[in-house]
């Protein structure tokens, strides 16, 4: 976006938000950290002016979509990733979700199969903005973690890549700490993410007495 490329400040630490017209019915786009290392001049976030508190875009326009490309930008994906099978938004607290929510939904459960009903009320789906009003632990860590590996370092994932004998085209995609214990999961994102078949599921000791298994995904230690 030429926008981007010719205001763009900072590194990959600094959230560059734009406030324009995006156009085609979206209230915002955002880059997720695993991009920046390819594409560090498209990285930050495009929000509708018409979203901002006051402004013209009834029933979104109390502020959220910021909260929630911002979430994008930090490595959270839409509740409603994946639907009902399969990793969802690879947060484990957050409850499947079929579809996008729509208005402010009272006990929806399009995944009857899956424990909880729809997290209507998260930042990462697509409800009216007075819905909004949470982000689950479980995406506050994978946040922390994303930022760690994509942003904080400064150099993607590149660190962790040379480390584990990783190809450039390979990315690490999540990280987890629990004590003194942790995995770093490596994958190869292919073109539609998160397909089973580009993956493997292995399980290894990582410094605890508890193994850790994460299926679909190449994982090191």
């Amino acid at each position: 976006m030429p926008m981007k490329r010719a205001l763009r400040k900072g590194g990959p630490r600094n959230p560059n938000i734009y406030s324009s017209n995006p156009g085609a019915g979206l209230l915002g786009i955002a880059t997720l950290p695993v991009s920046y290392r390819s594409f560090p001049k498209d990285d930050g976030v495009v929000i509708s002016f018409g979203t901002f508190p006051g402004g013209s875009i009834q029933n979104f326009n109390q502020g959220k979509t910021s909260v929630h490309e911002v979430g994008h930008w930090l490595g959270l994906y839409h509740t409603f990733q994946g639907g009902c099978t399969g990793n969802g938004d690879f947060v484990g607290d957050t409850p499947a979700e079929a579809s996008p929510a729509s208005g402010c939904p009272t006990n929806r459960d399009t995944c009857r199969n899956s424990a909880g009903r729809d997290p209507v009320n998260n930042y990462m789906d697509y409800s009216f903005d007075s819905c909004l009003n949470q982000f689950t632990p479980g995406q506050y860590s994978r946040m922390a973690s994303q930022y760690q590996i994509y942003r904080r370092n400064g150099a993607g994932f590149r660190s962790f890549a040379e480390d584990s004998n990783l190809s450039d085209d390979e990315a690490a995609v999540l990280t987890e700490t629990d004590n003194d214990k942790s995995v770093i999961s490596v994958g190869s994102p292919c073109d539609n993410f998160g397909r089973s078949e580009c993956f493997e599921s292995k399980t290894y000791f990582c410094g605890g007495q508890a193994p850790y298994e994460w299926k679909l995904w190449y994982e090191s230690c």
